[in-house]
């Protein structure tokens, strides 16, 4: 029989067990213990790398030229999945993925794999329902939606939405924005579940000011793309490249080489997806000659200085030069027909006068040799040989543009510099208005002799010019052909049947002012840029035209009698006035006079001048001493005063122009 004392003494120690048990597990409940309150938190918390969304391109009307997409991707815990051998098999064969590299990736002592990145519609139909420990993951995947369209210059974002080329890789940074981490909770396989922070408030628009809007105007790039694939089928050419810039601004519209590649396939070789425009460097050959002639002005010349032709050929240090025909034999020719006929001796005995200093520093002056310092990853400097014991046959070479290495972009720039009055800008891809005063133009020869070039090139798309097939109705273009011998690199000598092929130009009076530049590597067939480059450049101006129309305008032209102004728009319609042999009565409206009245005051009937051209209606025109404006391109729609309407000596007369379809 147990005693009371025994009894009482094992009450007491159950109670004070209990009363332990009890206080410790409120100790438990109640108090913080750091330690193991880490130790909860470690069971269900984590810290996640929350990367922002990559933000988009846009071209220079916010048209988007890349985006992101929401898709879903397939990722595994191994320790909580443990799939048959069939199953195994069959996901291996839906998803193409080998069925080894998932089951090496499944034997992973890791918590979280992935089994395929961008799964398609078909993959996620299939994994409609997945098994435990196997899930679906929403990513972002980086979308091209013009697939080729600029792909040179837009280049890739790979499978984790870094930049890897071209404007994604030049603007990475900007486009990815900053990363955080944030606390998360996790699900019983160990998933983010729900991220505690929130992205800040800011974070919409710090997102919009990621996005990267660039010069390129879509529209006009899907155009000339579409002819530049036609000009390559046409000419055989290897590839081609065509860019226009505004020679006021820089701004490049258009940058399209081909062939090119879709940005949306990750897989595509590195000369497709080379922008040629900006890393290549190429000898531009007669394209070059402008800047002779201007290095020649600089040095005093004038467009009527003369130069001998050697009536075909010279030798200089042992090496012939001859003309690109052999039925080209020129006497003594003026600058301005050294352009006209793109003399190569002519040029060769000009720059042997000029000397090798003057012409390298102007030719150094207007950005050749050096970068432009575009926006664009790759882009080389070119190449001009040191002046110093500079041979003479190979500054004889210079002069028609072989012997130095320029890029299609430094030419183009140069050529801006004729258009704009002299003023080298630096060409920019990113739309900024803030780019002018971060980057002023530079005055490199002065405004008259940009006149007399615009002047001397207008004459090479005339007849006896060798870009007559640039000329495009209905404006004044002016520019210069170029075919260049390519270096051949078995023989490391010029080779007798590649050649480059290129043509630069503009059209006067007009705005904004636009430089275009066309270039086909090794066309087969006439490889000459007369039936190559130019008229590409003819059927890229015109779609130009076509889709900036109701942005461009001539400048206005008034006419008064014995008076014109000094626009260059008044001279082009003075040309045409003085032109009267050439033009013919075919589209003109005469002007019929009332009748019984005194010479000094005439009247005359308003005819419908409706569908003439610039040069029809000048013609028209003709004796009178109207205030003529001139409000649009292409022909005559509507005009003031009406048809019928009485008009006499100093009235006003509103024509509005329209390109037509």
């Amino acid at each position: 029989m147990i005693s009371k004392n025994r009894l009482i003494f094992a009450t007491v120690l159950c109670f004070a067990a209990f009363l332990t048990l009890a206080l410790r597990a409120a100790q438990f409940q109640l108090a913080t213990d750091p330690r193991l309150a880490q130790l909860a938190l470690r069971q269900y918390r984590s810290r996640v790398l929350v990367l922002p969304q990559r933000g988009p391109i846009q071209d220079r009307n916010g048209e988007p030229l890349a985006v992101n997409v929401e898709v879903p991707s397939l990722a595994a815990n191994p320790k909580k999945w443990k799939p048959k051998t069939s199953y195994l098999r069959a996901l291996s064969r839906r998803l193409g993925v080998p069925y080894a590299t998932l089951k090496e990736r499944l034997d992973s002592d890791r918590s979280f794999v992935w089994l395929k990145r961008h799964l398609s519609d078909a993959q996620v139909a299939f994994l409609k329902e997945p098994p435990e420990g196997l899930w679906l993951v929403k990513e972002s995947r980086r979308v091209y939606p013009n697939g080729t369209l600029a792909s040179q210059v837009l280049g890739q974002a790979n499978i984790d939405l870094e930049g890897i080329e071209g404007m994604e890789l030049k603007f990475d940074s900007r486009l990815r924005g900053e990363s955080r981490v944030v606390e998360s909770i996790r699900d019983g396989l160990m998933r983010p579940a729900f991220l505690e922070s929130a992205m800040p408030e800011s974070g919409a628009a710090s997102s919009q000011t990621r996005a990267l809007q660039l010069t390129l105007d879509s529209g006009l790039q899907f155009e000339v793309e579409k002819l530049l694939h036609a000009a390559q089928d046409a000419t055989g050419a290897e590839s081609g490249s065509v860019l226009v810039m505004d020679a006021s601004t820089g701004e490049i519209l258009v940058m399209a080489g081909v062939p090119s590649f879709d940005p949306n396939r990750k897989q595509a070789s590195p000369a497709l997806r080379r922008n040629r425009i900006v890393t290549d460097g190429f000898e531009p050959g007669s394209t070059m000659k402008p800047f002779l002639v201007l290095s020649a002005l600089q040095a005093g010349k004038s467009l009527q200085s003369r130069v001998w032709g050697g009536m075909g050929k010279i030798r200089v240090q042992g090496h012939w030069i001859s003309e690109a025909k052999e039925d080209e034999r020129f006497g003594w020719l003026t600058l301005e027909k050294l352009l006209q006929v793109s003399s190569n001796v002519g040029s060769a005995a000009l720059a042997l006068d000029l000397g090798a200093p003057r012409l390298m520093n102007f030719l150094e002056q207007m950005g050749f040799g050096s970068k432009s310092g575009i926006e664009f990853p790759g882009e080389i400097s070119g190449w001009l040989p040191q002046r110093k014991q500079l041979p003479l046959h190979t500054l004889a070479s210079m002069g028609f543009g072989q012997g130095m290495l320029a890029t299609r972009l430094q030419v183009a720039r140069a050529y801006a510099a004729i258009l704009n009055g002299g003023w080298l800008v630096r060409p920019t891809l990113l739309k900024d208005p803030e780019f002018q005063k971060a980057f002023p133009p530079v005055r490199v020869f002065p405004a008259e002799h940009a006149v007399l070039l615009q002047k001397a090139l207008a004459k090479v798309t005339q007849e006896g010019g060798t870009g007559l097939s640039a000329q495009v109705e209905g404006y004044r273009i002016a520019g210069k052909t170029g075919t260049a011998q390519m270096i051949d690199p078995r023989t490391r000598t010029y080779s007798q049947k590649d050649y480059i092929a290129s043509f630069a130009g503009f059209a006067l009076d007009l705005e904004p002012k636009l430089v275009v530049l066309t270039v086909l590597d090794k066309p087969k067939g006439s490889y000459y840029s007369a039936s190559t480059a130019a008229p590409l450049f003819k059927s890229v101006f015109q779609a130009i035209a076509s889709r900036l129309n109701p942005q461009m305008r001539t400048h206005v032209a008034k006419v008064h009698k014995d008076h014109f102004n000094s626009s260059v728009a008044m001279r082009s319609l003075k040309r045409f006035l003085q032109e009267e042999d050439s033009l013919t009565d075919l589209g003109r409206r005469a002007f019929d006079p009332i009748e019984s009245q005194s010479s000094d005051d005439r009247v005359w009937v308003m005819p419908s001048l409706k569908g003439l051209s610039p040069r029809e209606l000048a013609r028209s025109l003709k004796g009178h001493s109207f205030d003529l404006e001139v409000r649009g391109f292409g022909t005559v729609a509507r005009q003031f005063p009406e048809v019928g309407r009485h008009v006499s000596d100093g009235d006003k007369i509103v024509v509005h122009l329209v390109q037509e379809p």
